[in-house]
């Protein structure tokens, strides 16, 4: 499995980012972080149905290629690199473009590290979603009410949709790990559910399905509404990672463990 720059994905989780911020292969023990944990760092689950991996503390530029097997080009408006990530200052989104690895319908995870600069507000953390023409398929956002929640839509109209929010809310700002899944097992009887920081916060096995294939791009920090950018996310996003199946508890438990130590 090849990325852009020619090293595999195995070898890119053997990279840090030094003081250059650029992926550079690690040569000496400085350079990695230690951890009480037990696990490497970056030693996420790698498989197969890892079709979205942005490293966002590592992607510098106006424009970059996601590390995964499929290279999307992913185009910056705004989003400013720092070394934890990218700041979102309300009016910035990430562009990563409608290829058909990303037209997911009976499985998906989407998994994120964020940081919440404000609350009260409606924050976009990554979406596949516009109103117009009916071009809903899914969004992991933060409610006004400062709920957590996910929204999926089986033909990209409102009107079957299956909505998921956690009863806690978040309004420290402070990193979060935040994440859904959603199964398929029939129109009505699917299950949808929302972690936060390696919890099951909210789920649902009433779920409509399967997942609206949506002519939309995937949008990081962004959707839209009536075809304009709309419900920007304020504040820090460190990585996004999404697969085409849905991870297990322990799955994302795992992945939130083992990536932890850079955003404490």
């Amino acid at each position: 499995m090849s990325v852009v720059n020619g090293y595999k994905i195995e070898n890119y989780k053997d990279f840090r980012v030094k003081e250059t911020g650029l992926a550079v292969p690690e040569a000496e023990s400085l350079y990695m972080p230690q951890v009480s944990n037990g696990f490497r760092p970056d030693d996420f689950i790698v498989d197969s149905s890892l079709v979205l991996y942005l490293p966002l503390w590592a992607l510098k530029g106006g424009s970059f290629n996601s590390v995964d097997g499929y290279s999307h080009t992913c185009t910056v408006t705004g989003a400013l690199w720092q070394p934890d990530g990218r700041l979102f200052d309300g009016a910035s989104l990430i562009d990563c473009g409608n290829a058909a690895s990303l037209n997911i319908e009976a499985a998906i995870t989407v998994e994120a590290w964020v940081k919440r600069a404000a609350s009260g507000a409606w924050h976009t953390v990554v979406s596949k979603f516009d109103t117009n023409a009916n071009q809903r398929a899914w969004v992991l956002w933060f409610r006004d009410t400062d709920a957590f929640g996910a929204y999926i839509s089986r033909t990209g109209a409102s009107g079957t949709v299956t909505d998921l929010s956690t009863v806690a809310t978040y309004a420290d700002t402070d990193y979060h790990h935040v994440a859904f899944t959603y199964l398929f097992v029939g129109d009505g009887s699917s299950v949808l559910k929302v972690f936060v920081d390696g919890a099951e916060e909210a789920t649902t096995s009433t779920a409509i399905g399967d997942i609206f294939v949506s002519s939309e791009p995937v949008r990081v920090g962004a959707l839209q509404l009536n075809n304009v950018n709309a419900r920007f996310f304020n504040g820090d996003i460190g990585e996004i990672r999404i697969y085409n199946r849905n991870l297990s508890l322990a799955e994302l438990q795992h992945n939130r463990l083992v990536t932890i130590w850079r955003y404490q």
